[in-house]
């Protein structure tokens, strides 16, 4: 996975404000736990809360990160999980700013220009004045 097919995989869930880069490190410490049945005790140490803890891997199993036999709290890195782990861990180097700055759209373009991908979001926005909505 290269890093602007990351950007385009964050997109949906990190918006750019607050802060980012501490959320890719939690995400990549989190399936850095993966096989949860063998890392079950980091996993606890850094989520120590049960109602948060299922919520978090309910949530990286909606996204395809992970998969899981007869429960959540056992899962193991789907192939996509795999592949976004390797490209957090790579963009871990730089603790992710390159990643999540502000100023490129996740497609890897500068605001201000034509994106295909974002169209509107690049029509000379700011990085906190994005107006792109997602399709339905």
């Amino acid at each position: 996975m290269t890093r602007e097919e990351l950007r385009v995989f964050l997109e949906g869930w990190f918006c750019g404000c607050g802060n980012p880069d501490d959320a890719a490190a939690r995400l990549c410490d989190l399936l850095t736990f993966h096989p949860l049945y063998e890392n079950r005790g980091e996993f606890e140490r850094l989520v120590p809360d049960s109602g948060i803890q299922h919520l978090l891997l309910y949530m990286l199993d909606h996204l395809g990160l992970t998969e899981h036999g007869g429960s959540v709290m056992g899962a193991w890195l789907s192939d996509k999980g795999k592949d976004v782990l390797t490209a957090l861990e790579r963009e871990r180097s730089d603790n992710f700013e390159i990643l999540t700055e502000g100023d490129i759209c996740m497609h890897g373009y500068t605001f201000g220009q034509d994106c295909p991908e974002c169209e509107k979001l690049n029509a000379g926005l700011g990085p906190n004045e994005r107006s792109y909505e997602p399709p339905i």
